[in-house]
């Protein structure tokens, strides 16, 4: 695995609760870093962990640890509608461009 990947499991891990606490910490702390690249990343992170969480790409275990720390919140709840509507606006965009062109005439 990459180093970039092994970043991106270690944040998602983050987002979903499971990582130790002294690890826990440090991505804290590096969310207030001036820049806000780690925080925008996560931010990014929690975003495609809540599309994988609707096309149901996520294992068990994972699915159970975002419904207890991602959908506690009413908040939560309304991020995931939004998520969901998105998808079913690029479904449905995907399915009238795969149908033929009419032709004038």
């Amino acid at each position: 695995m990459d180093e970039g990947r092994d970043a991106d499991v270690r944040l998602v891990r983050f987002l979903l609760g499971d990582l130790p606490e002294e690890e826990r910490r440090a991505i804290e702390h590096e969310c207030f870093r001036v820049d806000g690249a780690a925080f925008a990343e996560i931010l990014a992170l929690e975003d495609e962990l809540r599309f994988a969480y609707l096309q149901n790409r996520l294992t068990a275990d994972e699915r159970r640890a975002f419904d207890e720390r991602h959908l506690r919140t009413l908040s939560d709840r309304a991020r995931l509608a939004f998520a969901r509507a998105l998808t079913r606006v690029a479904d449905a965009r995907a399915l009238t461009s795969d149908l033929p062109k009419r032709t004038g005439g």
